[in-house]
Order: structure tokens, then C-alpha cells, then sequence
């Protein structure tokens, strides 16, 4: 029954994304990192041994530069937001190209996990 409700095939079946005749599978799919710097864990959180999230909103300019770098939300409240800032303002994307020019991707949304 769980397999059923929750497993590969319902997925498959349910949740894929559908693609309307003005979108192509390259704009469905998230932007690739081509440079990623781990956030450093923040040492008094670390000491604590706080866990916790980060969740962040961000545009992908067509140079791959990581823009309007937003702060959603974060568990424990303000505790790991400026180590995920600093890490994501210095990643870098392979940009989407459409009819061979570069394009900026809007609202990238991602959730980070501190553990440790």
C-alpha cells in the first residue's frame, strides 16, 4: 500500500512536471552549478551542536552569476542565514541557452541543511 501511495511509479505517474507547448525539457530542468562553495558551518552553532535550515531564493543571471539573493526562512531563526549568504552569492551556474544566447533563470529556490 505505501509503495502504492509513495513509491517510484506514482511519482512518475503524478508528479513530473508537464510541459506546455511554449516550455522545452531544457527550461523545465533546474540550472547546473559549475563552481560550489560549501557554507562554512558557523561556529558558535557548531559548538552548540545546532542543527538546522536555510531556505533561499535567488535569480541566475546569463553570465551564471548568482543574483537578488533572498533569505526565505531559516531554523534556528538568524543562526545559519549569513554562512548560506556567503556561499551561494559565490556559486556559479551553466547558464540556460535558448536559440544560442544565454538567459537568466528566475526564482531559484533551494533548502539548505546544516547538520553535524
Amino acid at each position: 500500500q505505501l509503495d502504492h501511495e509513495f513509491g517510484f511509479l506514482n511519482y512518475q505517474e503524478n508528479l513530473q512536471p508537464i510541459l506546455t507547448s511554449d516550455a522545452s525539457l531544457d527550461e523545465a530542468l533546474a540550472p547546473q552549478r559549475s563552481h560550489f562553495l560549501e557554507p562554512v558551518y558557523p561556529e558558535e552553532a557548531y559548538k552548540k551542536g545546532l542543527e538546522g535550515w536555510v531556505w533561499v531564493e535567488f535569480d541566475i543571471d546569463p553570465s551564471g552569476a548568482v543574483n537578488d539573493l533572498e533569505i526565505i526562512d531559516g531554523y534556528p531563526p538568524r543562526e545559519f542565514e549569513r554562512a548560506i549568504y556567503n556561499a551561494v552569492s559565490r556559486w556559479r551556474y551553466q547558464p540556460l541557452v535558448k536559440d544560442g544566447q544565454p538567459q537568466p533563470y528566475h526564482s531559484r529556490s533551494l533548502l539548505y541543511h546544516f547538520s553535524t
